[in-house]
């Protein structure tokens, strides 16, 4: 494990980073030294944390995890969580997460009794060679410009493999429902001028069809774009140094102090708060 740690560590010392790749996965270097409690959260991608530093509590009807340094943790997609950060007695929380997209979970998982039922689950300490896994498939996404996408596939199916051992498979998320299809749709560009007939247009339905297939899950279009642009926010400052002001611009807030009043009506709490200054 020392290996590992020390390599990711040299990478996230002095910032936090954030790597997407379409289709494949992408990865997280999460940083802060306030401990936060995020509540309802959903994880939109299957996703697998190490805990560098800290302690990741992790509670979903009736399951309670705690994962502490050196540990892994798996998060299941699209599932509500109560998530904490807990800090060490460094003040510090520091994790670093893979997340797969969802066709290659598809491909990859067997039938759904096989799956993982319940919404997380502990994975580790591990060996050398499965921190060696997971280092390379980090690696993989935060140079796949420069690899060929083949080998950073590989790569990401083979920490499922290592996972797959202890008969830990995620659950597919291939059958979206139209509020997921949205909030795949609206996070593409978070910030956009999103209305709700554009965004129907583009699903290839009526403003009224959207409307009402949304009512059935028990929300609306202003919902499911306001919790789109809120996750989006909180992964730049879990994951990004950017300013909380180019973070509100790119969610499509001109003014900071309305998207602080959004975000802290979501989670409870400034945004700043989220990277540890004390509001």
């Amino acid at each position: 494990m020392g290996k590992l740690r020390q390599d990711l560590t040299l990478q996230t010392d002095r910032h936090r980073k954030l790597h997407s790749v379409p289709g494949l996965g992408l990865t997280m270097d999460v940083r802060n030294r306030n401990e936060n409690c995020f509540v309802s959260l959903v994880t939109t991608e299957a996703s697998l944390f190490l805990i560098r530093e800290g302690c990741m509590l992790v509670e979903a009807s009736g399951l309670s995890l705690a994962a502490n340094e050196g540990e892994f943790i798996l998060l299941q997609a699209g599932m509500p969580l109560k998530i904490t950060h807990q800090t060490s007695k460094n003040g510090i929380h520091e994790a670093t997460g893979l997340m797969w997209d969802r066709k290659m979970i598809a491909d990859f998982s067997p039938p759904p009794d096989e799956c993982l039922k319940e919404a997380a689950a502990l994975f580790g300490p591990k060996g050398q060679p499965f921190h060696d896994s997971f280092s390379a498939a980090y690696g993989s996404l935060q140079n796949a410009k420069t690899l060929p996408s083949d080998v950073v596939a590989h790569r990401l199916r083979e920490v499922l493999v290592w996972l797959a051992q202890d008969r830990l498979f995620y659950r597919p998320s291939e059958n979206r429902t139209l509020g997921v299809r949205l909030y795949d749709l609206l996070k593409e560009a978070p910030g956009a001028p999103w209305l709700e007939k554009k965004a129907a247009k583009a699903l290839g339905r009526s403003q009224a069809t959207l409307r009402r297939h949304l009512a059935a899950e028990d929300t609306t279009f202003r919902n499911v774009l306001s919790e789109t642009r809120m996750l989006h926010a909180l992964m730049l400052l879990h994951s990004t140094d950017r300013p909380i002001g180019g973070i509100a611009d790119s969610c499509g807030y001109k003014c900071p102090s309305r998207f602080a009043q959004s975000f802290r009506r979501r989670f409870g709490f400034h945004p700043s708060a989220v990277r540890g200054h004390q509001r």
